[in-house]
């Protein structure tokens, strides 16, 4: 298996924590996951300068070493910044699964 493809069992994990359940690909079922995972996975650092100082780790942690930290420490993640509240909350904001685009009006009301 390409160390890029996702094991089962890793998803399963991935989607627990975030309180939700495989569905098939789409753009609403992609909202659910990016809105979830904003919503239960916290940004922080501290976990690796505890990864670093226990474990001698000089990378980012590997999809498994996240996962453990994110269920038994409640660790969350680094470089994901996005400010999806104006997003999500946009009624005005439309989009087309098929052509993949979304329009968002430039002026806020």
């Amino acid at each position: 298996m390409d160390e890029r493809t996702l094991r089962q069992d890793q998803i399963a994990r991935y989607l627990e924590a975030l309180e939700l359940s495989q569905q098939e690909p789409s753009l609403p079922a992609l909202t659910r996951l990016v809105r979830a995972h904003l919503e239960h996975v916290p940004f922080e650092n501290v976990s690796k300068l505890y990864y670093a100082e226990r474990f001698g780790l000089k990378e980012l942690p590997g999809l498994d070493r996240f996962l453990e930290g994110l269920h038994l420490y409640h660790f969350g993640g680094t470089c994901y910044a996005n400010n999806s509240t104006g997003f999500f909350s946009r009624s005005d904001t439309t989009c087309d699964s098929a052509a993949r685009t979304c329009q968002i009006p430039t002026s806020i009301s």
